[in-house]
């Protein structure tokens, strides 16, 4: 067997080639050796088809993003595509100078591990 690749000169800039000679016993194993490889390669990958991203999307909240609201609500309450762990999220509510303003009560609800949801104190007008 006989294989040919190229590779970059880096001094001169031209393009070299080389060649590699192996007997053809151990061509056909090497061969062999990377079918089977390959084989169990795309045997192996239909379990981790299913597997969850790393990150849950936002699917909407309470308040609605961008809303006018005539008085500042209680809670603020995000509903997300995947189940969340508690001791891996938090919501914080912060106001224009990127003060946090929420009172850190960030919590998944017990019902539903998809809602997160925090506390507010009475807000003044502006932009949460």
């Amino acid at each position: 067997m006989r294989l040919l690749a190229m590779s970059a000169a880096a001094a001169n800039g031209r393009q070299t080639a080389f060649t590699m000679k192996l007997r053809d016993g151990l061509g056909k194993a090497i061969l062999m050796a990377l079918a089977a490889a390959v084989a169990a390669l795309i045997a192996l990958a239909p379990p981790f088809q299913g597997v969850a991203s790393a990150h849950a999307n936002l699917v909407r909240s309470q308040p609605a993003a961008n809303s006018v609201l005539d008085a500042s609500p209680k809670r603020v309450a995000i509903w997300f595509s995947e189940t969340l762990e508690e001791r891996f999220s938090e919501i914080q509510v912060l106001d224009g100078t990127g003060a946090r303003v929420d009172v850190g009560d960030s919590s998944v609800d017990a019902n539903d591990a998809t809602l997160m949801s925090v506390g507010l104190p009475p807000l003044p007008n502006g932009a949460y």
